[in-house]
């Protein structure tokens, strides 16, 4: 994985747009590590999705995106950390 950012907190519940919380350009691919204690759910998306994720990221598993991904968000039930980095 290369140079991290800093950690992108997922609260309890919410949607985060992926993208717009580490300030990377979305079309850029990025590996996602899940470095909190609960599970946290993707999906790619343009928008804030209307159903919970679709892609299971657990606990320091990683996770990298399509080759030209059109957004990426996560939902924690619980909350959780998440480490980004491009490539």
């Amino acid at each position: 994985m290369s140079a991290s950012l800093p950690i992108v907190a997922l609260p309890k519940g919410q949607w985060v747009d992926v993208y717009a919380a580490t300030g990377i350009a979305v079309g850029t691919v990025i590996t996602i590590q899940n470095t909190g204690t609960k599970i946290a759910k993707l999906t790619e998306s343009v928008a804030q999705p209307t159903t919970e994720g679709h892609n299971i990221i657990e606990k320091y598993v990683y996770l990298t995106s399509g080759a030209n991904p059109i957004g990426i968000w996560a939902l924690s039930p619980l909350g959780t950390n998440l480490s980004v980095a491009v490539g």
